[in-house]
């Protein structure tokens, strides 16, 4: 049950969050003590409206506010309080109640009618026209964003006077008091709420619970941040094997002593994107959360390589350098892959620079190609990390050899693809096998505008129909995945170099959406694309 802690009153002057710990109300919910005087008034028959609404998006405090309204109400007025959750039977008793006479005056607080049906908004259509001439009034309360053009609410409200009362984020200001009292940043607590209460709660509960951590689960909380830390560093310059050690050593950390492994997960799933495991990447990046900024921009990435691109809002108030070139880049990316709009340079430029002046070989080569995309050619410079010094040098084939050196088959093919016709039509295959949809279809206009003829349509009729989109190269080397080879030994058999097996076993698992060789086996079996294994008798 999630435990609203901040905002779990609105009536005391301080609120209680553990033994010695608590947290200034005024500073936490003051905003909305005008909201919860406007409902007072209305229960109390002071206010010329007999229905109020109360909206806002889901965890913006709307349940919060209501207890302590309903808590207030009670004291003159009868409450009547009941949820929508689709089944008019359930509610009727309530409305009954409310309808029948009494010496008190009435109150009706009906939650989630985003989520009444047609029964209940007929029987709420009902009470709010009959409300004049009653000693009754109505609170309702509901996600606005889940009301839409068509919606029945909106048919009931048509015409009745009401006082409205949206709950919107919590301003700044109080963002900033909650911040100073949570240990963070304003810019911290915005990027991970959004200035929601609900996910502010959380952050409080979290905080709460690791101060009253025994010191052995303290000192491992420790550990577990110096990890991933680590890490993220790790990940930066693309020290994969030393990246991957401190994330399972993290993550065993804090499995052991229950901890929370979101951000190993974030770190994680950024790491294995950059290793060509999207499949991977994608599980940790959801697993993650969408409060993680690395997981959102791994899943945009993967998305627009694979043809559907997703949206990232520009923040320009992100604190680590990290933060900054990640989502530059997957904006960057998904914008350049989609054909809707090129990279911005204006957005590029300062987080270039900023990676130029802390000396960062990768985040500033990676950011100085973005640029150059964006139609803004910089400098190169002889510090940049390998592939992004030869591609700022216009030395397209010696970087796509980097890359495969360095296993990274999509960088590779983005580079080869800038080599002339031949190179680029290798690259569009190397798409293809890859499943990036989106590279390729980029990929077939430009050359199709450059007049190249006898351009490749795209997978095979035999790639469509397989319920994967598997090549045949690929089908074969699931089969001998199957027969329990090796890569080496598929390799052998096929006559293929290990390292282009490799990249076509990350495909397969791209592809089949899982994180094993064992699960692409029993997906392949599942989807009818090998035959199930014979038992023996």
């Amino acid at each position: 049950m999630r435990c609203g802690l901040i905002v779990k009153t609105l009536t005391s002057a301080r609120i209680r969050v553990s033994e010695g710990d608590s947290m200034d109300s005024t500073s936490v919910f003051a905003e909305r003590h005008g909201v919860l005087a406007e409902l007072a008034g209305l229960a109390r028959g002071t206010t010329a409206a007999r229905l109020a609404v109360v909206t806002g998006a889901a965890g913006s405090g709307k349940s919060t506010l209501l207890r302590a309204f309903r808590s207030k109400a009670a004291d003159h007025a009868e409450v009547w309080h009941g949820l929508c959750r689709g089944a008019g039977a359930s509610v009727r008793p309530l409305f009954d109640g409310f309808l029948r006479g009494g010496a008190k005056p009435k109150v009706l607080v009906l939650e989630d009618v985003q989520w009444a049906d047609d029964s209940t908004l007929d029987l709420l259509s009902a009470v709010t026209r009959g409300l004049r001439d009653a000693k009754a009034s109505v609170v309702l309360a509901y996600r606005d964003d889940e009301i839409g053009a068509t919606h029945g609410l909106r048919a009931v409200l048509a015409g009745v006077p009401a006082c409205r009362l949206p709950l919107p984020a919590l301003s700044e200001p109080t963002l900033a008091a909650l911040a100073a009292e949570l240990d963070l940043t304003t810019a911290e607590l915005i990027r991970e709420t959004g200035g929601n209460p609900s996910l502010i709660s959380e952050i409080a509960l979290r905080r709460v619970l690791e101060r009253s951590l025994p010191e052995r689960r303290r000192a491992a909380a420790d550990a577990v941040r110096v990890l991933i830390q680590r890490a993220s560093e790790e990940a930066g310059v693309r020290a994969r094997d030393l990246c991957e050690h401190d994330l399972e050593r993290a993550l065993a950390l804090a499995t052991e002593h229950r901890l929370a492994t979101r951000e190993v997960l974030s770190i994680r799933a950024w790491s294995r994107f950059l290793s060509g495991d999207w499949a991977s990447a994608e599980r940790d990046a959801l697993a993650a959360g969408p409060e993680s900024l690395p997981g959102r921009c791994v899943l945009a990435r993967v998305s627009a390589r694979r043809g559907v691109p997703m949206s990232l809002t520009a923040d320009r108030d992100l604190d680590t350098l990290r933060d900054r070139v990640l989502l530059a880049v997957a904006r960057a990316e998904s914008g350049w892959l989609s054909g809707e709009r090129m990279p911005d340079a204006d957005e590029l430029r300062p987080v270039f620079h900023a990676a130029s002046e802390a000396g960062h070989p990768w985040y500033a080569g990676e950011l100085a190609l973005w640029l150059r995309r964006a139609g803004e050619v910089t400098p190169g410079a002889d510090w940049f990390a390998e592939p992004y010094r030869l591609l700022a040098a216009g030395q397209w084939r010696r970087a796509a050899d980097a890359w495969r050196d360095l296993g990274c088959a999509y960088e590779q093919a983005d580079s080869l693809a800038m080599t002339g016709e031949a190179g680029a039509l290798r690259a569009l295959v190397m798409f293809d096998e890859l499943g990036a949809t989106g590279a390729a279809r980029r990929l077939r206009r430009r050359l199709r505008h450059h007049g190249v003829r006898r351009v490749p349509r795209g997978p095979r009729p035999e790639t469509v129909a397989n319920p994967a989109g598997l090549t045949s190269r690929q089908a074969q080397v699931l089969a001998g995945i199957a027969s329990g080879l090796s890569n080496a030994g598929i390799a052998e058999r096929m006559n293929l170099s290990v390292r282009t097996v490799d990249h076509h076993v990350a495909a397969i698992l791209t592809k089949l959406a899982v994180g094993s060789r064992r699960a692409a086996v029993a997906a392949a079996i599942e989807l009818g694309i090998l035959p199930e294994p014979a038992l023996g008798i």
